[in-house]
């Protein structure tokens, strides 16, 4: 069944009761595609260029006025595949088929991730953050063959913010070793960092660990000012030391901010940094709420 959903939607659950939720991680009702990184393919280096500037901090991200259609397990797409319809007013169409080079990963306690100590505040959340994309974009009549690699989020659940909480920034990191990482920092309305945020890390194999907040340091090296008015985090030092990864984020595009109600930032980062002493590269996604107040 073909879903629509918006082209960029907040990460927010939708209100509804963790009870009788079933307990199995198949087809549950969101999901957040993320394509962390889609070149030309070189297979195709016939399709034509497409009209835009190469100079990436030239290229400003378009409006979310479009609509996205995920058709779950396509034929198209193989047994476990998906395929992704983008239509966008004024912007580029695209069609992609994601095939799951890993397994689901559960996160949280087997799959519930709990979000504060409210009773009910939690969500059921997976992420499967590789997945082999091959498709086009359709801009003017004219075609270009892409292929890359995407991350998919699945969460739904009972609940929002607790009253104490202000927002989160949740980091999505595909590591060119083959593993990756996924992590949500909760913001108190103090400033300091929720103790029920959490993450994990996958290795290449599929094998995952869950993280405490306390086993991952954050650190905020730089700041963007929006100017439609507020400041975001903008650099990112983050380190886990029980596995001895130290990166550096950098965004790829300084605004990324999505101009919605209310408004956030979310957008592609570049990783660099190092594991057990070996240098480490990568690409991910990051997303910032609660730095600007809705009017």
């Amino acid at each position: 069944m073909d879903v629509d959903v918006p082209a960029v939607a907040e990460r927010g659950v939708p209100e509804r009761p963790l009870v009788d939720e079933p307990e199995s991680l198949v087809h549950p009702p969101c999901s957040l595609v993320e394509v962390v990184h889609v070149e030309p393919d070189p297979l195709q280096a016939q399709a034509p260029e497409p009209e835009v500037d190469e100079r990436r901090d030239r290229i400003r991200p378009e409006p979310p006025t479009g609509v996205v259609r995920i058709a779950e397990h396509h034929p198209e797409a193989g047994g476990a595949g998906r395929q992704v319809h983008g239509e966008q007013a004024g912007g580029p169409d695209r069609s992609l088929v994601l095939e799951p080079a890993v397994p689901p990963i559960p996160n949280g306690e087997q799959g519930l991730s709990r979000k504060s100590k409210q009773p009910g505040a939690a969500s059921f959340y997976y992420s499967i953050p590789w997945l082999t994309a091959r498709g086009e974009l359709r801009r003017d009549g004219r075609r270009l063959a892409v292929s890359g690699a995407a991350w998919l989020d699945r969460e739904w659940g009972s609940g929002a913010l607790a009253e104490d909480q202000e927002g989160w920034d949740w980091f999505a990191l595909q590591l060119d070793d083959g593993s990756a990482l996924m992590f949500y920092s909760l913001r108190k309305r103090d400033g300091t960092r929720d103790p029920f945020s959490a993450g994990t890390w996958i290795e290449a194999d599929g094998s995952a660990r869950q993280l405490a907040g306390t086993e991952i340091e954050i650190d905020v090296l730089d700041h963007w000012q929006s100017p439609r008015g507020g400041s975001y985090p903008a650099r990112w030092r983050l380190r886990v030391a029980a596995l001895g990864v130290d990166l550096e984020l950098r965004p790829v595009l300084a605004d990324q901010e999505l101009d919605t109600t209310p408004r956030y930032w979310e957008g592609a980062v570049d990783v660099r940094g190092r594991r057990a002493g070996a240098e480490l590269t990568g690409r991910g996604y990051v997303e910032l709420t609660g730095y600007v107040r809705a009017h």
